[in-house]
């Protein structure tokens, strides 16, 4: 009950961090989730109320370490109605969806999830909420350097960046990644910066304090300090990947991510799926197509693309026009720029997963793509019919 009514103040102007720092300090994760499922029931019909709690529902959920909840609770389905469709709501769901993706190991996804929420941040605090989930995600993706980098830009946006400034949570992770660049004066520095910290800012304090005790010899010091946090088992599993040497003195060893893999189904109406879940690609549309032909072709020139698919535009510079569109929407649908490369004249798809394309046996090639008469689709049926039918 106190953290609905915490909830009603949020909705009345306080701000999120007070949301946050009262589940840390008086419920956790496990009571807080029922909380806002209950509240996103209260607020229904809310413009801001119910998209809100389920924001936070979702966090709570990737927090608890359940990602299929999260994505379940995404407000996408409330933001699809124009009152919904605000700034602040759709950072929300940017940040949120930016930890899911993050912790599939869909690091571009994650990276662009959350320059989506830098860009609609409201306030200073969004925009380093958004810069510090852009930084670990680079962490975790091995390019530490750019991650140091966008940490410095938080800072800066806070108005803590040059040595007069004063203390503040974004120097936790400087700390942290200076000791991962091997820097141990950087690093303590740093951590004589930290202030203003969250739960998990805490931990990750204590465990660059851990860190430098075990580099310096001082393993049994380093294995109680670390032993003696309560910490998410979502957050421990995503930090022992940073830091493995010092979580295994507690027998905790980091498991990576499952291969990143795009599973397209052309069996019918095409469908893409991403660690079990649909993406939001519409068969009908063209940029279904685009994707089958990129599968199926690999690097393909413009010009090529252009005769394949049903684009309309009646001369060649409208037809380029269009075909720009719907690699932008089929961008939009994979969920990151970088998911169909263009340059040279070539389009391609990106290297960073593994595509996976599922099409019909000859006896069911009718309905390869179902929903789509593009003329290279209708040869492809063709060609892989029954010979007993195309004769």
């Amino acid at each position: 009950m106190q953290l609905r009514e915490a909830v009603h103040g949020e909705i009345e102007g306080f701000g999120i961090q007070r949301i946050k720092s009262f589940v840390d300090e008086h419920h956790g994760e496990v009571s807080a989730r029922p909380e806002f499922a209950q509240a996103a029931a209260e607020f229904a019909g809310d413009p801001w109320g119910r998209p809100y709690s389920w924001s936070n529902l979702g966090i709570i959920c990737q927090r608890l370490g359940d990602l299929h909840g999260a994505l379940l609770a995404s407000p996408f389905l409330c933001l699809s109605q124009r009152p919904f469709r605000t700034g602040q709501h759709l950072m929300a769901v940017q940040r949120g969806l930016g930890s899911v993706y993050r912790a599939y190991g869909e690091y571009p996804r994650a990276q662009h999830a959350y320059r989506e929420a830098l860009r609609l941040a409201l306030s200073v605090e969004d925009r380093v909420a958004a810069l510090l989930g852009e930084a670990r995600t680079l962490a975790l993706w091995g390019r530490c350097d750019e991650a140091l980098s966008t940490l410095y830009d938080a800072a800066g946006q806070a108005g803590q960046l040059g040595p007069e400034g004063g203390d503040h949570r974004v120097f936790a992770s400087v700390a942290a990644i200076r000791l991962m660049l091997g820097d141990h004066e950087g690093a303590q520095a740093a951590l004589n910066r930290a202030g203003g910290l969250t739960r998990d800012d805490g931990h990750l304090v204590a465990v660059v304090h851990a860190e430098l005790l075990r580099t310096q010899g001082h393993e049994e010091d380093a294995r109680d300090l670390l032993a003696a946090r309560n910490m998410r088992s979502e957050w421990v599993g995503e930090t022992a990947r940073l830091f493995p040497a010092l979580f295994a003195l507690v027998d905790i060893h980091p498991v990576s991510p499952a291969p990143w893999t795009a599973e397209v189904n052309a069996e019918g109406p095409v469908t893409v799926r991403m660690h079990g879940e649909a993406l939001p690609l519409r068969p009908q549309r063209p940029e279904a197509a685009l994707l089958v032909l990129l599968l199926e072709g690999g690097t393909l020139r413009r010009e090529r693309v252009q005769d394949a698919l049903d684009l309309p535009g009646r001369d060649e510079n409208a037809r380029r026009k269009a075909l720009s569109r719907v690699v932008g929407d089929l961008r939009d649908a994979l969920g990151w720029p970088g998911a169909v490369q263009t340059g040279d004249g070539l389009l391609r798809l990106s290297t960073d997963l593994t595509w996976v394309l599922h099409t019909p046996g000859p006896e069911q090639a009718e309905s390869f793509c179902e929903g789509r008469l593009d003329p290279w689709l209708e040869n492809w049926r063709l060609h892989h019919a029954p010979l007993s039918t195309v004769l």
